[in-house]
């Protein structure tokens, strides 16, 4: 092609000045000095639209850029017409706005006009022509082998050809979203959370390699994240497949190499040395996206002037830990060896495939020990613990009855050698259980922790001491109902009162152990059981030898309380509840001041019952019962306002539950100012990070929400939602959901949905939580039009919410209403 032409010229200029107004100012002159040795006319215009595109500083500056309006304007005007006669349409394909410009080509929204199909698609025409024939036969062979890649995470290739004048083009899956890195930026995502939204693309780029297919350029900007949350690998391939000549690159401001053209930031050692690429190049360059993914920084500062590369000097980054203090400490260690494996400058010593990369990660999301660290016994155990934190608690209680037993003085002599007798049974337990493996013979460490406490409750069968048996099997109980396991709990507690002689003995240690297996029982849901196993528990602590007084209170408090849980509002069993509470409460005032937090609780759920009877109610007196619930409410608040700040969380939730009953009273501006006092105090005395502390915010939002505050509800649910993830811990579903109802109110739809779908994915599959995001979601589908989605979405959530709700509670009625209004829009006139 003649380059004199305006057009071949402008683009020229143009793909060289889209490279240097992304380098930095050193390297942008020494680029353009380089432009200089071949073009010194093109490195003049340059620099005049350099100066006109970015601030004058100074009177010659604004006389170069007033020149530099003259020559823009002018190219432009010279290409136009013939830009959009070459590139309005491309074989079967009409092509529309113009989405991205880069080194490598335009990308246009397109769409095909011969009635084929429906579909609106991208379309990258490249900067370079093809002219050789043989080039063109090995651009379709390739083309074809892209084509039938077919992952969820790779935007397909459908199409391609290439124009009359020797330009390739390719006919692409439209992806509408946002870069990778800047998605999570802008949501405030946690290093949990990126690294969940990457693996799906780390899972595709292992995927083509199976199918012998290396990427040669990932890089965030690589990957979109669309409106919904899902991330999409753009370009698969296109590197290899459309790569130009030496001279071709240079126009478009390529690095181009034996290797092919790729992003210098992450490309690998080998292709910055000019070397041919395997897949060990993409796992490279997938770990860098990893360190810029958790660091926000490139794990490589720009080069200056004359520096050589790095990488090309076989160095490693900074290690991501020491870059960015966020990253939390159970990740930090393992994330370092994981990226710096994976970025090793020698290709042997990488991950041997993506594959080992992909399980890398998981185990670190998962809490298990990962490939690129040492395998230790040390380091195995220290994850095993970090998983189940009761192991830990099991050997500290080892090793503490140990020095009990040394420590014992010299007249206890006899007593003491009993006890360090059962110490060393004790311990041998802990270390039989710490040895236990699978049938495969894997090890402990290798075992979930649920699975290793399960063979502990097993194992303790066999200790011949049932005061020892009963011991063990509550520290396995303990530690299976932090895990959540409630189901495998409750059988282990139930087990630990019949090792203490329960029915036959009953004692006040027999009376803690049902206690506890009875709210085993109740997160269970196994209501009846709950129920039983804690009459017996109340029924066991009033025995002789358990004095009435603050030992018993809790008792009665947790009786109290299963029955508020599970009964109906009217159940007759309220009124025991409320006997029970007034009995705890009696009890626990005459043991005073030892007792005020113990009080606070027993006044607090009080109350709650109190403003429970009293609401709805029409009778005469209905007001008054609502007032002394708010009252006793009230005192439990002041209470926990002389406790030490170490319990302030107490105080936190008495205020923000009081403010949610101010607000369903409809006394919304106190409501307002009593969770602003909530937050405000948490603040002070609270880690920012503290689960009630983020719930305040959570709840807060809400209320600002429901008041048409959406600014404020953006910010306090925005800080709320930060807080969760600089523990490392995905935000909770409702938090998700008023952020979602918020973004929606503020008018950025996209933000709205993917909010609103990350909810429902972690709100579990029923209960009012589920009917709530469900809701949610629904109605942000109907204002982005998605009539179907919506539809089958709220059809599915009806039974939910009549289930978790009621027929004719309010989120029912609505989910009615919605989908009444869907099929009146869908029923034609």
């Amino acid at each position: 092609m003649d380059a004199s032409r305006p057009s071949e010229r402008w683009r020229r200029t143009e793909a060289a000045l889209d490279l240097l107004l992304d380098l930095p100012p050193a390297k942008r002159e020494r680029k353009l000095r380089e432009i200089a040795a071949q073009d010194s006319a093109l490195e003049r215009e340059l620099r005049s639209l350099i100066a006109y595109l970015e601030p004058a500083r100074d009177p010659l500056e604004e006389g170069v850029a007033g020149s530099a309006v003259a020559l823009l304007q002018g190219l432009e005007a010279e290409v136009e017409g013939e830009r959009a006669g070459r590139h309005g349409e491309l074989g079967p394909y009409t092509l529309g706005e113009l989405l991205a410009v880069g080194g490598m080509g335009r990308v246009y929204r397109a769409h095909r006009r011969d009635g084929l199909f429906e579909r609106e698609v991208a379309v990258k025409v490249m900067r370079w022509e093809i002219p050789d024939p043989s080039l063109r036969a090995r651009f379709d062979q390739e083309r074809r082998i892209l084509a039938r890649l077919q992952h969820p995470a790779v935007a397909q290739l459908i199409d391609g050809g290439v124009t009359a004048d020797g330009l390739p083009y390719l006919v692409m899956e439209l992806v509408v979203g946002e870069p990778l890195d800047l998605y999570c930026r802008r949501l405030g995502f946690s290093p949990r959370e990126r690294l969940e939204l990457l693996l799906p693309i780390v899972d595709a780029v292992a995927y083509a390699h199976r199918q012998l297919v290396v990427h040669r350029d990932l890089k965030p900007g690589n990957v979109l994240v669309d409106a919904a949350g899902r991330a999409k690998l753009l370009d698969f391939g296109v590197a290899k497949l459309v790569e130009p000549s030496a001279e071709t690159a240079l126009a478009a401001g390529l690095t181009i190499t034996g290797s092919g053209p790729y992003t210098p930031a992450f490309a690998s050692p080998e292709q910055l040395a000019g070397k041919a690429v395997g897949t060990a190049s993409d796992v490279y360059s997938l770990g860098a996206v990893v360190y810029l993914l958790v660091t926000d920084v490139s794990p490589f500062p720009p080069l200056e002037p004359g520096q050589v590369d790095p990488r090309l000097e076989g160095r490693l980054p900074v290690p991501p830990s020491r870059v960015s203090p966020r990253l939390p400490g159970p990740l930090a260690q393992d994330l370092d060896a994981i990226v710096l494996k994976a970025m090793r400058p020698e290709a042997e010593e990488r991950y041997s495939g993506v594959d080992g990369l992909a399980t890398d990660i998981r185990h670190l999301l998962g809490g298990r020990a990962v490939e690129a660290v040492a395998p230790t016994l040390r380091y195995r155990l220290r994850k095993l613990i970090r998983r189940n934190p009761m192991i830990s608690a099991l050997v500290s209680a080892v090793v503490l009855a140990i020095a009990l037993g040394i420590l014992a003085s010299s007249h206890q002599a006899r007593l003491a050698r009993q006890e360090r007798d059962r110490a060393v049974r004790m311990a041998d337990f802990a270390f039989d259980v710490l040895r236990l493996g699978d049938p495969r013979g894997t090890g402990a460490t290798q075992l979930p922790a649920k699975e290793l406490l399960v063979n502990a409750a097993a194992a303790a069968e066999n200790l011949a001491d049932s005061d020892l048996r009963g011991q063990a099997l509550t520290v396995v109980g303990e530690g299976l109902s932090n895990l959540y396991a409630h189901g495998e709990a409750a059988e282990v507690w139930s087990r630990a009162s019949a090792a203490y002689g329960y029915p036959d003995l009953a004692h006040p240690q027999v009376a803690e152990v049902l206690r506890r297996g009875a709210l085993a029982w109740a997160e269970s849901g196994n209501q009846p059981r709950a129920l039983e196993i804690n009459r017996q528990a109340l029924a066991a602590a009033r025995l002789e030898g358990f004095a009435p007084g603050a030992e018993l209170a809790p008792f009665l408090f947790d009786r109290a309380y299963l029955i508020l849980r599970f009964e109906a509002k009217s159940s007759p069993r309220r009124e025991e509840a409320e006997s029970l509470l007034e009995e705890a409460v009696e009890l626990q005032r005459r043991d005073l001041p030892s007792t005020r937090a113990a009080l606070a609780s027993s006044l607090h759920l009080l109350g709650r019952l109190r403003f429970d009877q009293g609401f709805g109610d029409t009778s005469a007196t209905a007001g008054e019962v609502v007032q002394e619930g708010l009252d006793l409410m009230a005192e439990a608040a002041e209470i926990r306002r002389q406790l030490p700040t170490d319990q302030a969380g107490a105080l936190v939730e008495s205020l923000s539950d009081r403010g949610l009953v101010l607000d369903v009273l409809g006394r919304h501006q106190e409501a307002l100012e009593t969770l602003e006092e909530a937050l405000d105090y948490g603040r002070r005395w609270i880690d920012p990070s503290h689960p009630i502390l983020l719930t305040v915010g959570a709840n807060l939002g809400a209320i600002y929400f429901d008041a048409g505050r959406f600014e404020d509800a953006q910010r306090v649910l925005q800080a709320a939602a930060s807080g969760w993830q600089s523990s490392g811990t995905a935000p909770p579903a409702g938090l998700l959901h008023w952020q979602g109802q918020t973004a929606a109110a503020l008018g950025r739809q996209p933000e709205a949905e993917a909010l609103a779908r990350r909810a429902l994915a972690s709100a579990g599959e029923e209960g009012p939580r589920r009917c709530q995001v469900a809701l949610g979601l629904g109605d942000i589908l109907l204002r982005a039009g998605q009539r179907a989605e919506a539809r089958r979405l709220l059809s599915q959530t009806l039974p939910v919410c009549e289930a978790a709700e009621g027929a004719d509670s309010r989120q029912a009625a609505r989910v009615r209403s919605s989908l009444r209004a869907i099929a009146a829009e869908e029923t034609p006139p």
